[in-house]
């Protein structure tokens, strides 16, 4: 999953092992626009949550323990049983993997998902530490941060070091006021628009990315820079998988 948040959450890919890359684009800056993007990713991300296949002896067993526990009461024996069904359920779950997502983009996406969840009657439950999110559990959708299970590193390293992507797409965070002048944009911004975390991409990042803009835009299957951004959004997260 990858988030861009320029100025508020503007659009969302998700890449998954059910589907392809998926895009979702925000339509205007209202609030309006940004709820109604966070509610077609999150019945998106049901839609796979649903296409996933549990082992025929695991449902089983999930069955028969419901049965079993229904008739019991309350015991150290049934507590046992609650937990290791508990367990078993997570089989369940579809586990949604960001790229230091607990620091930017479940933040970004929290209010959002709440508003989802209570008109949906979707238990949530959050770890967080400090101002991050560990974890996001939304009903049977789990969302969780690459980097709890590697070592520290940037996402460029990262999707070198698992053979993704051979260069990590470069975007002008912070360069735009709003969506609109994001789609009022037809020409390539100047590389010192790309200045982020103290540095500039090198040569190699910017003149790959403007090349690639102008040769669309050229043959008219571009027409502004939100199609870049799809294309930098789709490039990064199809690398994580």
């Amino acid at each position: 999953c990858q988030v861009e948040e320029a100025v508020k959450t503007i659009s969302i890919a998700v890449g998954s092992t059910l589907d392809t890359v998926h895009y979702f684009e925000r339509e205007s800056s209202a609030a309006k626009d940004y709820q109604k993007l966070v509610d077609e990713f999150m019945l998106y991300l049901i839609q796979l949550q649903e296409m996933i296949e549990i082992p025929e002896e695991i449902q089983i067993a999930i069955d028969r323990m419901d049965e079993e526990l229904q008739l019991m009461d309350r015991s150290l024996k049934k507590s046992k049983i609650q937990k290791f069904r508990n367990h078993l359920r997570k089989y369940e779950q579809l586990h949604v993997f960001g790229f230091n997502s607990s620091k930017f983009d479940l933040p970004a996406l929290i209010g959002g998902i709440v508003q989802f969840a209570k008109r949906h009657e979707m238990e949530v439950n959050t770890l967080k530490k400090g101002a991050k999110y560990i974890t996001l559990q939304v009903g049977n959708i789990m969302f969780k941060d690459i980097l709890n299970y590697t070592s520290p590193c940037s996402l460029a390293k990262y999707l070198l070091q698992w053979e993704g992507s051979k260069m990590k797409g470069i975007f002008p965070h912070g360069y735009f006021l709003n969506i609109d002048a994001i789609r009022q944009c037809v020409e390539f911004p100047p590389k010192t628009a790309f200045f982020s975390n103290g540095k500039e991409p090198d040569d190699k990042q910017y003149t790959y990315a403007k090349k690639l803009f102008e040769d669309h835009m050229v043959d008219g299957t571009w027409s502004n820079f939100f199609d870049y951004l799809k294309w930098y959004l789709k490039r990064n997260t199809k690398g994580i998988f």
